[in-house]
């Protein structure tokens, strides 16, 4: 049995060598953890720079699949080091908009939940203050890829 889950990510990316770098830490760490697979091949393609796309005013990724009995939350959860250290590492330079975006479309569901990943706090060098994501979930948006 299988029960098909299309995943897409999207968000702002430098890809330099520290974003690589919080990627392959997130990517080892994932290894001592039950997190779902499909975390490790979204950090081994941003390692590659597989989905990154370049642009005048900065970089882009997207990265997508088709999986099987593919938890959104789950997965959102399982790469909660690699979002902190994303956005933990823009520091004062963190703007208000800056989000990630998951979309997950669940098999003859005909509609897409939207997760927005953001953080809630800023890096205060000086109190060394962090904050932590908050994830907001749109369920049922007036879209779908109508794939299944």
């Amino acid at each position: 049995m299988a029960w098909y889950v299309h995943l897409s990510v999207c968000f702002a990316a430098v890809h330099n060598s520290a974003e690589i770098g919080f990627a392959r830490k997130a990517l080892k760490a994932l290894e001592k953890t039950s997190s779902p697979r499909e975390c490790a091949w979204m950090l081994k393609d941003f390692v590659n720079g597989n989905g990154v796309a370049r642009g005048p005013k900065g970089d882009l990724f997207n990265w997508g699949m088709v999986g099987n009995y593919t938890s959104a939350s789950d997965f959102i959860e399982g790469l909660r080091p690699f979002w902190l250290s994303l956005f933990r590492s823009r520091g004062a330079e963190l703007q208000d908009f800056e989000h990630i975006l998951v979309f997950e479309e669940e098999e003859q569901s005909g509609a897409v939940t939207v997760y927005e990943v953001s953080y809630n706090g800023r890096v205060n060098c000086e109190e060394n203050i962090k904050g932590d994501l908050v994830v907001k979930t749109f369920p049922d948006m007036p879209f779908s890829w109508h794939q299944y």
